[in-house]
């Protein structure tokens, strides 16, 4: 729930670069993003395994290990840096999905996921 909220409030702080939503160049990810580019494409994945095996535990530790992934990324990265628009706007868009992934997931399980703690 921390983890979706403090998302939130970066999303917040980058809305006028997310608004501009245009990226010119491309560049390398970091091993943080790939990671969760890695776990947030195996979203799917986890809720047909957690479905068919009716096994709800399969959603929280994804979930947990999602926010781990996340809060990792959040402390070694800038993730809002006005001078560097294309790099805030991949890693603001890469927030997004992250925070609706968890939003998702939480709901799954029946648990609130606050904008604001």
């Amino acid at each position: 729930q921390y983890t979706h909220a403090r998302i939130c409030s970066v999303l917040e702080k980058g809305k006028s670069i997310l608004q501009k939503n245009s990226s010119k160049k491309k560049s390398l990810l970091n091993e943080e993003e790939k990671e969760l580019v890695k776990l947030i494409h195996r979203f799917p994945e986890i809720v047909n395994d957690a479905a068919a095996q009716f096994s709800p535990a399969a959603i929280a530790n994804y979930v947990y290990e999602l926010a781990k992934s996340y809060n990792h990324f959040y402390h070694k990265h800038t993730i809002v840096d006005k001078e560097r628009s294309d790099q805030s706007l991949f890693r603001l868009q890469l927030s997004k999905v992250t925070a609706s992934i968890i939003h998702k997931s939480l709901a799954l399980l029946g648990i609130e996921s606050p904008e604001k703690m």
